[in-house]
């Protein structure tokens, strides 16, 4: 996961350098360029520390050796699931298209009026 969130942030880095030299700008658009760039690694960051609290206990807890007195099945079972979760929710939170098209379909009256 951490190598495919790299290799995003590198992709995007140097998308933005190309578009930049293109147009030969250091204006209003690379400020806002770079603060695209930066919200994208707060968000990459924020995906990989969830998915990262939630699943590294279970491979440590996997290598030791344990016999299951210390953690229920349960918080073994729910930790991992609700930090899925909450990529999840993230993800469609952060996808405009997505939350646009989920508008569309859940009440499309609400955006014929508007």
């Amino acid at each position: 996961m951490a190598v495919m969130h790299i290799i995003i942030l590198i992709y995007t880095h140097r998308s933005t350098r190309r578009v930049h030299q293109v147009n030969n700008e250091h204006t209003l658009q690379s400020i806002q360029a770079n603060q695209r760039n930066n919200r994208l690694l707060k968000h990459i960051l924020f995906l990989f520390v969830v998915f990262f609290v939630g699943w590294v206990p279970i491979y440590i807890i996997g290598v030791i050796y344990w016999n299951g007195t210390a953690i229920s099945y349960v918080s073994y079972l729910v930790i991992p699931a609700i930090c899925f979760f909450i990529n999840i929710i993230d993800l469609f939170w952060y996808n405009h298209e997505l939350r646009k098209y989920f508008q569309l379909k859940i009440c499309p009256h609400a955006t014929q009026h508007a």
